[in-house]
């Protein structure tokens, strides 16, 4: 998974996750635990699984309770927009 090239991103102060599309202007704001799912994703080259892994490992919890959590979250963000599948050269 990657950013889409329209996407600029911005972590703010209190730690949350902004996304914002210069395209069409639509704006994503995502809670503090979003910020840490998108840097995850991004220190392990969009691989949702094992930035699942880390994270799973990191909070002490199940790496599959982790995992669906950020499926579902990353699928919103592709549905949206905010990112895309490494082989879709249309983003």
């Amino acid at each position: 998974m990657q950013r889409a090239r329209n996407v600029a991103v911005t972590i703010t102060r209190e730690g949350y996750l902004e996304l914002k599309s210069t395209e069409t202007d639509e704006h994503y704001r995502g809670h503090p635990v979003a910020a840490a799912m998108w840097i995850a994703l991004q220190q392990h080259d969009g691989q949702v699984d094992r930035a699942a892994a880390e994270l799973a490992d990191t909070w002490e919890i199940d790496y599959e309770q982790i995992r669906a959590y950020m499926d579902a979250w990353v699928n919103r963000l592709v549905s949206t927009g905010f990112m895309r599948e490494e082989n879709d050269i249309s983003g």
